[in-house]
């Protein structure tokens, strides 16, 4: 009964420190790429402006391929990677996903604001939606330690891209 109760209080103590952990700061990372960096606070004021600036970076990258960007792709017959390449190199895809294996360690909350931005510019074919919180997220629920180490970096970063198929059983 009393590890039981260890248990709960640890996990509970996991829920905690993941709820506080929102902050994202859209700037220069050490090494002075510009990214994501995501920190730790209880100030609600500092999470509400992080997850701002974070969706203000969002529309200001999105806004950048419109509906006349995707047309001239199609009509020429070219993929649509440069968003993609974008978003990866900000660490925008694997925003909530565990810094150990190379996303920026952020929460939903960040990856609600991604969509959100998305959702408002009317894009529809960035793949973000699936990619990160489904995807990734399978691996990261029910892969072994060894299939996390080898694919979520590459995910994270936005290297891979990940899909999802399903089919009925019969």
């Amino acid at each position: 009964r009393t590890q039981e109760m260890r248990a709960a209080r640890e996990a509970q103590a996991r829920r905690e420190a993941r709820r506080r952990r929102i902050v994202a700061v859209v700037g220069v990372a050490a090494d002075g790429k510009a990214g994501l960096v995501v920190g730790v606070t209880d100030d609600l004021t500092a999470k509400h402006n992080a997850v701002d600036l974070l969706r203000k970076a969002v529309a200001a990258m999105v806004a950048n391929y419109g509906q006349q960007y995707y047309l001239e792709k199609a009509r020429a017959g070219q993929h649509t990677d440069e968003l993609w390449s974008e978003a990866g190199k900000l660490g925008f895809i694997g925003v909530n996903l565990p810094e150990e294996y190379g996303g920026a360690g952020g929460t939903f909350a960040l990856e609600a604001a991604i969509l959100t931005e998305q959702g408002r510019c009317f894009d529809d074919a960035w793949g973000f939606s699936i990619h990160s919180p489904i995807v990734a997220h399978y691996i990261l629920a029910y892969g072994t330690e060894e299939q996390k180490q080898r694919w979520l970096p590459g995910l994270a970063s936005g290297e891979l891209v990940g899909a999802i198929a399903m089919t009925e059983p019969n």
